[in-house]
């Protein structure tokens, strides 16, 4: 990306980057194309292997509470009783990454869409599954994402995205 832009580091499983996506959306539409959003995967927790314990659930809970007071973003709180997730983050990253190939302002309706899910429809964005249902709603191939997802270029590239964010 060449000339003025802003740089958007988020992650598609950050509370408060949900809490941000409004803003996001204001700037998009106030500033276009003069001010393009270039959007980078920060890689909240990439990599994570053991489910969320009780003291994690009520840290996320507190976090989202904040969110939602000073944002009026919708949350659906039945998520604390899922058993047994795996907050790990990467496969959204890299879904948004595979869907930021075609362009940046499609990347940044994906991680909306990615975002709301998450939040607000309590869908479990670490499912594959899940990631490539939301990307054909937006347009994309179902079996070009999947298999775009998989790849080792993508992953390649969310890592990189998250050494820049560091």
């Amino acid at each position: 990306m060449t000339g003025p832009h802003l740089i958007y580091v988020a992650d598609p499983m950050c509370s408060w980057c949900w809490g941000f996506s409004p803003v996001i959306s204001q700037i998009t539409q106030q500033f276009g194309s003069s001010l393009p959003i270039r959007l980078i995967m920060g890689g909240l927790r990439p990599g994570t292997t053991e489910p969320l314990d009780e003291k994690g659930k009520r840290t996320i809970r507190e976090h989202w509470d904040h969110v939602h007071s000073a944002s009026g973003q919708p949350f659906d709180m039945a998520f604390f009783d899922r058993q047994g997730f795996v907050y790990d983050t990467e496969p959204a990253s890299t879904a948004v990454v595979v869907v930021r190939r075609s362009g940046m302002d499609g990347a940044l309706a994906y991680l909306e869409r990615v975002h709301r899910a998450f939040y607000a429809e309590n869908r479990d964005v670490t499912s594959i599954e899940v990631l490539t249902e939301l990307a054909e709603q937006a347009g994309a191939d179902r079996e070009e994402f999947s298999d775009a997802l998989r790849s080792s270029e993508a992953q390649q590239e969310v890592w990189s995205d998250f050494t820049i964010s560091r």
